[in-house]
């Protein structure tokens, strides 16, 4: 029958197609495998010359990419990296299509073929130029000294030098001893880098003119500096945090002491109002009455006070100020009769010999008549210590030679000594004829005046100098837009992987300056982790908009979810609705549970989050999530805004010594007065510290704040200060706050880095920014001008 035809007819088309499918599949099989054989016989490694770059293969034309076009272009041309840049990793791809060859063509369409390649291309050997200028990038000098050093004149390259030119040998001579005169000095001095030939005819030379500043005394750091400008005047005191001190009723009490210890002051002496300095207010003549302020001290003791009784009947009875050194026993070291007048008399005393102890100051008088002195401009210092000279900094995965830091941040000297010279000497110089990846050892010596100590660095030599796939940092500027107090949020860039560090306040200029930053870096639009530091609505107002626009696949939050602001529960019912997302509670799940502090990105690449102490406090800022980030050796430090106001008084300094010596500083806060303490700094020892600090500078709160900002520049002037925003020039500045009120939009673009960029890799960090070619260090700005001048 006619079906029956048909049936048959169906089958054998079918068999027919079947078997033709099968020999064009075999046929593509073949073509593969014929492609595959001959692209696994090049050889792209380690290329230092151009390469062929087939367009056809047995009449299969060949298409092809390459990531960097500049070394490698696609007629196999290869541009050598200079040596500076190193050698350079650049990824080829290779495309073709299958035709095919049976009636088939075009209907039936096998994937095209594909193949990728990494080339590594070979560096240019250095020329004098660069020997020069490699020195002279690493080169190191302090812009203050306080004692003799040593300058070196020997480099890491054997054709390179250095000179020296002094152009006041009286205070630092052309070998680096210094001279202190009555006064500090400014020197200027010349350092010349030049190479010479195999004559000793010089080749290539640079001069550089430095400033140093020649002090006229031993240095002092102020432990505590405080004028108590920031004091209401009509404000009830019970208790104020003042750079790492506690102040109670007019008690100071330095965080060295014990909580027992503070608790116990806590609970003398009455509450009185303050204007703006602390009264010290005695009513009876035995000691039990007397006022009193507890310190502890290093060196030094400076303030001033002021008697405000005035009544000429008394002048036959005296006021005292007396001075003990308080341990197992109580020691008078000094006792003042205070003057009757009604200003202010500056005191000095010079504390050397009683180096950390505990200091009373205890005002008394010899009548009952209430009475009280004020005191203002308290200051505790103290000499340089190991600590402040600690902070050598060199990189600890080297392929070339390195010029060795040889002197420390306040003068001195650092000698060297290689565990094998055979691998680096003991300047630095690298072995060029080394075949394999090493490691070693090099102890540095350091003296400064009657300070010496040792510290080992372990090095890692890679003798192929390929840069490795960077981890980018973008730190939003949220505020570009306008408001002034819209938070802050942080883009982490590895590769694939995306991380988002909290996502600013619900504004629609928010969110658009988010999205504008991560969709032009992702590649998936996928976050793959969320981390989010407390409840703060300038921190997590946004990021329902984020769970709302892009998929999150980890949350790792702050502790706890028994919070009432509506924008907590928008963020709440964000991440409870996001399918296939894990969220982790940083107390309970992180630091008592099962889910590990560390989160592994890639070999060279991890986060681990440290447990502050206070992860529960009552106070949203307190409970913030502090992690570290490392990448290549480089340590950079996130800290939400874990200050040290209000019932967290000493959470940095309990932390600190758990985070250690970091690179990059997060400052905590937006730069509030309460955070980034001296003793952070000391401990932490940061090379760039980045203040994310909303819209403008001087927002409501007056972020950032003119203490964390001495306090930064007084632990070192080669600390980098880098801010996201700028300022007016219409700005107010007080001593109190940065600045507050009438920034326009227009204005607070001067002096504006806008969103700051950390690119992170094996060869080190570097820094860019929006708005201008290089990074401004906030000193430079109109803005610090008008706060510090």
């Amino acid at each position: 029958s006619f079906i029956m035809v048909l049936f048959v007819i169906i089958l054998i088309l079918a068999g027919i197609t079947f078997f033709m499918y099968t020999k064009e599949k075999n046929n593509y099989e073949s073509f593969v495998t014929e492609l595959d054989g001959y692209f696994d016989e090049l050889n792209f490694d380690n290329l230092d010359s151009n390469i062929t770059l087939l367009n056809k293969y047995n009449d299969v034309d060949l298409v092809w990419e390459t990531t960097d076009a500049n070394i490698i272009n696609l007629s196999g041309e290869i541009k050598k990296p200079t040596y500076k840049e190193g050698d350079k990793k650049v990824t080829l791809k290779v495309s073709a299509k299958y035709e095919g060859t049976t009636f088939l063509k075009g209907f039936i369409n096998f994937e095209i073929y594909e193949k990728s390649f990494d080339v590594y291309v070979k560096c240019d050997k250095p020329t004098d130029e660069d020997y020069v200028n490699l020195i002279l990038d690493s080169f190191y000098l302090p812009s203050e000294v306080y004692g003799s050093m040593k300058f070196e004149t020997i480099t890491c390259f054997d054709n390179c030098f250095i000179e020296w030119e002094s152009e006041n040998v009286n205070r630092i001579d052309n070998l680096g001893n210094v001279h202190p005169g009555a006064i500090d000095e400014i020197v200027k001095v010349n350092v010349t880098i030049y190479s010479v030939d195999e004559n000793n005819n010089r080749t290539y030379s640079i001069t550089k003119e430095y400033e140093i500043m020649i002090r006229s005394n031993e240095f002092e750091f102020n432990e505590l500096d405080v004028n108590f400008n920031s004091s209401d005047e009509t404000r009830s005191y019970s208790d104020l945090n003042i750079d790492g001190a506690l102040i109670h009723n007019g008690m100071i009490v330095n965080k060295l002491n014990s909580e027992e210890e503070i608790n116990k002051l806590l609970e003398e002496g009455e509450t009185n109002e303050f204007p703006r300095e602390v009264k010290l207010r005695t009513n009876n003549k035995n000691d039990d009455g007397n006022a009193y302020i507890l310190i502890n001290v290093h060196n030094g003791l400076k303030f001033s006070f002021d008697y405000l009784f005035d009544d000429k009947s008394h002048n036959t009875e005296k006021s005292y100020l007396s001075i003990y050194k308080v341990d197992n026993d109580v020691t008078l070291i000094e006792k003042i009769i205070v003057p009757i007048k009604t200003e202010f008399t500056n005191y000095n005393l010079d504390l050397s010999e009683y180096k950390d102890s505990k200091i009373k100051i205890e005002f008394s008088h010899d009548w009952s008549n209430e009475s009280f002195i004020r005191i203002d401009n308290l200051k505790i210092t103290r000499k340089i210590e190991k600590e402040d000279i600690d902070d050598i900094k060199i990189p600890l995965n080297i392929s070339n030679s390195i010029m060795l830091p040889f002197v420390t941040k306040y003068g001195g000297s650092i000698t060297w000594t290689s565990s094998d010279t055979n691998i680096i000497s003991n300047n630095g110089k690298l072995n060029e004829n080394l075949k394999d990846n090493a490691k070693v050892i090099l102890k540095a010596s350091v003296n400064y005046g009657d300070i010496s100590f040792e510290e080992n660095f372990e090095i890692n030599v890679n003798i192929n100098n390929v840069t490795k796939d960077s981890l980018e940092i973008y730190f939003i500027d949220l505020g570009v837009y306008g408001l002034a107090d819209c938070g802050e949020s942080t883009y982490i860039k590895y590769n694939d992987i995306d991380i988002v560090v909290d996502g600013g306040d619900h504004f629609d200029s928010t969110n658009k300056a988010f999205s504008d930053c991560f969709d032009k870096y992702t590649s998936d639009g996928i976050i793959d982790y969320m981390i989010i530091t407390h409840p703060d609505s300038d921190h997590i107002g946004g990021l329902p908009y984020i769970f709302l626009n892009y998929q999150v696949n980890n949350v790792y939050k702050f502790a706890g979810e028994e919070f009432t602001t509506q924008k907590f529960k928008n963020l709440k019912q964000a991440y409870d609705n996001e399918p296939n997302c894990n969220v982790y509670d940083i107390y309970s799940d992180v630091f008592n549970g099962s889910i590990s502090e560390r989160i592994n990105i890639s070999d060279d690449i991890y986060i681990l989050f440290i447990d502050t102490g206070y992860l529960l406090d009552k106070e949203t800022n307190g409970r913030s999530v502090v992690f570290e980030l490392f990448a290549y050796n480089i340590k950079v430090l996130m800290t939400g805004d874990a200050d040290n106001g209000g019932s967290h008084s000493k959470l940095e300094n309990d932390y600190a010594s758990k985070v250690g010596d970091i690179d990059i500083l997060k400052v905590c806060h937006h730069g509030t007065e309460n955070g980034t303490s001296s003793y952070f700094l000391r401990v932490t020892k940061p090379e760039v510290a980045i203040i994310c600090n909303g819209n403008y500078l001087g927002n409501k709160h007056g972020h950032p704040n003119k203490g964390p900002l001495s306090r930064m520049n007084e632990y070192s002037k080669d600390l980098k200060i880098y801010a996201i925003t700028g300022g007016g020039v219409n700005a107010v500045a007080t001593s109190e706050y940065a600045y507050r009120g009438s920034c326009t939009l227009e204005e607070s673009l001067i002096d504006r880095n806008g969103t700051i960029a950390c690119k992170i890799d094996n060869n080190g960090y570097s820094f860019s920014c929006n708005y201008k070619e290089e990074i401004m260090d906030l000193r430079e700005s109109t803005y610090w001008s008008i706060l510090f001048n």
